[in-house]
């Protein structure tokens, strides 16, 4: 099976950009490479299984298909942090 690409919004890019920046901010810098590197992990597992994840996010943003897949050892700063 092929992958999916994943194509992240601009919000998404934001908020992953603000979620680096904070942990580097804090002089975390080894948290921000896993970070990053968890992500890449979560776009790989969607692209290859694209009907994974919750569409809560999609419902609520009128985006259809979208899903999403929790990083679960990390805290989601919104955009509005």
């Amino acid at each position: 099976m092929k992958a999916k690409p994943n194509i992240p919004g601009e919000r998404a890019n934001r908020d992953v950009d603000r979620a680096i920046d904070r942990n580097l901010s804090e002089g975390a810098e080894q948290a921000a490479l896993v970070f990053g590197e968890s992500l890449e992990v979560a776009y790989r597992h969607t692209g290859c299984h694209p009907a994974t994840g919750s569409t809560d996010y999609a419902h609520e943003m009128d985006i259809p298909g979208l899903r999403s897949w929790p990083l679960s050892r990390y805290r989601y700063w919104s955009s509005n942090q």
